[in-house]
């Protein structure tokens, strides 16, 4: 891979996750690129010219993290202002566009971050009749009961992580689906006591296929009512999950790493496979991600905050099996 002449930019992108990298080539007329995919030949022959990065491995992968950390900074809480639904000739290109990118986010927060033979599926759902006081209809309580519902989580367990997409019932609450990472000895009935609001369905994956069923499923639900999460966030995660890393190569922090995947494919021997531009490459970079973790139950012994008003706190022994 050549530096980048003055005033071009490369066109090459890798979405590196955990088990793997996607590669995104463009060839838009117009667009110069280094090299073709296309061409297993020219693949072969991918070496980055180093010349403003040093070499050395530790000290390119922290400038950036450095980098990554500071965009995250300046784009906290930040939320896209959107055209009134059904308005605007971009509409429904816009509203496919932001659908597709947060379903890759939803994949790439599963993938690198789960067990994808131990974690749980847990539905949550709310009970108006029970407490008639509460609009469950409106979006904005549903999520704040959620929230108060992970922090009693996060009470209870540590490492506590999720990844959840909501959609309404037919009566018009909304209810949420999460992926985390409890394991199988977790005890659906302590979950029903944590959340206090409703009904709570808890299902095992102890399979690769029925973790990516999983994942197909929560974007499946977020699509659901996607028109009314306009403006606000349609998909809720830990934040200490990692996401896919993005590199370009046309960013110079990108150079140095980039260019160290290129030669471990050819070293091991690992061929792009993909067509009209996208590619994947069964290969990563290690240091970059942490390791999976799972729930642990807190040593300490502590009454469960429910919020049903007409029952008291009782004390909830944490399951151990």
């Amino acid at each position: 891979m050549n530096t980048n002449e003055e005033g071009k930019n490369t066109s090459m992108i890798f979405s590196m996750g955990r088990e793997g990298t996607n590669v995104y080539n463009n060839f838009q007329e117009g667009m110069p690129c280094d090299y073709d995919l296309k061409d297993e030949s020219s693949f072969d022959e991918c070496h980055a010219v180093i010349e403003s990065v040093i070499d050395d491995d530790k000290a390119c992968i922290e400038k950036l993290f450095i980098h990554k950390e500071a965009k995250k900074k300046r784009n906290k809480g930040y939320i896209m202002p959107q055209k009134p639904a059904g308005t605007g000739v971009y509409y429904g290109y816009n509203q496919n566009s932001r659908y597709e990118r947060l379903c890759a986010k939803i994949k790439h927060l599963c993938r690198n971050n789960f067990d994808n033979t131990n974690a749980m599926h847990v539905m949550l759902t709310f009970d108006a009749k029970r407490f008639p006081q509460k609009n469950f209809k409106d979006l904005k309580t549903a999520k704040e009961e959620f929230r108060k519902f992970i922090e009693r989580m996060r009470g209870h367990y540590d490492n506590f992580r999720h990844v959840t997409t909501f959609a309404r019932h037919e009566n018009g609450n909304w209810h949420f689906h999460m992926l985390c990472n409890l394991d199988v000895n977790t005890k659906q009935k302590f979950i029903r006591e944590i959340w206090g609001l409703g009904i709570v369905d808890t299902v095992h994956k102890g399979d690769a296929g029925a973790f990516q069923n999983l994942i197909s499923y929560l974007c499946k639900n977020m699509k659901k009512n996607f028109d009314e999460f306009l403006g606000v966030r349609a998909v809720l995660y830990s934040q200490e999950l990692q996401d896919n890393l993005k590199l370009m190569s046309w960013k110079t922090e990108d150079y140095f790493i980039i260019d160290r995947m290129i030669q471990h494919f050819e070293r091991e021997n690992i061929r792009p496979y993909g067509k009209d531009g996208r590619y994947y490459i069964s290969a990563s970079i290690a240091e970059y991600w942490d390791t999976i973790v799972m729930a642990t139950p807190k040593k300490q012994n502590s009454s469960i905050k429910n919020t049903d008003p007409e029952r008291k706190p009782r004390k909830g022994v944490m399951p151990m099996g």
